[in-house]
């Protein structure tokens, strides 16, 4: 995907898709996907890009669930590459009962993918990232001041979108998955008054292309994703999902957002 001053890559990850942003000087890699595809970033930008790993200058983590914050520390420890994420992004497994939450979504994480039949990769990571960078809402990214933070919890307290205005292209993290062709909600909503908001802020945008962690790009249309997707909170959590609902909602920083 060409545009005015970059390109966007396309990687499909372990559990989730990942998107590099390449500038002539730089890249910006959003989300580093889980533990599982450290070597797959590498060995695309070093072996398909022919480029040298100290030009990803930035990694932002949308949240701190295991298929998008995992990799992320262990490219910082390889590579010095910095992290940005939202200012309580640590907060989300802190204490006794935040590892017990950090443990239930890694081995969570892990069924998704043997689902999906892939071959069994390490995906277990720390659950404290200490980012470089902590980003606000409207803020723009450090070094990147062409995309801007939008706060968008509800999947957790501390999601956000990467937005670029100019070129009207939005990653949304987890706000909405696409899944065999239809759009919804992610599992977990821990916060589903709290998500409404965020797809009303969302919706606000001049938006050409949507780019999801889960279901790949989707072009146009999308007050229609967004809204079709909200609707879908008024039923939720569907009840397949309502016993496991106790098993999501274990850290106690949730509750002062109810």
């Amino acid at each position: 995907m060409e545009y005015s001053n970059f390109k966007i890559h396309h990687l499909k990850g372990y559990i989730q898709s990942m998107y590099l942003v390449e500038y002539p000087d730089k890249l910006l890699l959003l989300d580093g996907g889980s533990r599982g595809d450290v070597t797959r970033v590498e060995k695309f930008i070093t072996e398909t890009l022919n480029r040298d790993i100290a030009d990803l200058k930035l990694i932002v983590v949308t949240h701190l669930h295991p298929d998008h914050a995992g990799a992320a520390p262990h490219l910082r420890e390889r590579h010095n590459i910095p992290i940005a994420g939202h200012p309580e992004l640590d907060y989300w497994y802190n204490g006794f009962l935040g590892f017990i939450q950090h443990l239930l979504d890694t081995i969570f994480a892990w069924y998704v993918a043997r689902k999906s039949r892939n071959n069994y990769k390490r995906i277990w990571y720390q659950r404290s990232l200490k980012p470089n960078f902590e980003l606000c809402d409207g803020q723009h990214l450090p070094e990147f001041k062409d995309w801007e933070v939008i706060c968008t919890p509800g999947h957790t307290t501390h999601d956000i979108s990467i937005y670029n205005r100019k070129d009207k292209i939005i990653y949304i993290g987890d706000l909405a998955i696409k899944l065999g062709g239809k759009f919804n909600l992610p599992f977990p909503v821990a916060l589903p008054k709290v998500m409404a908001k965020s797809f009303d802020k969302v919706m606000e945008l001049d938006i050409n292309k949507i780019l999801f962690a889960h279901g790949g790009v989707v072009e146009d249309h999308s007050n229609d994703v967004f809204s079709s997707v909200k609707s879908r909170l008024e039923n939720y959590p569907p009840k397949k999902f309502e016993k496991m609902k106790w098993l999501t909602n274990l850290n106690g920083v949730i509750k002062k957002y109810q």
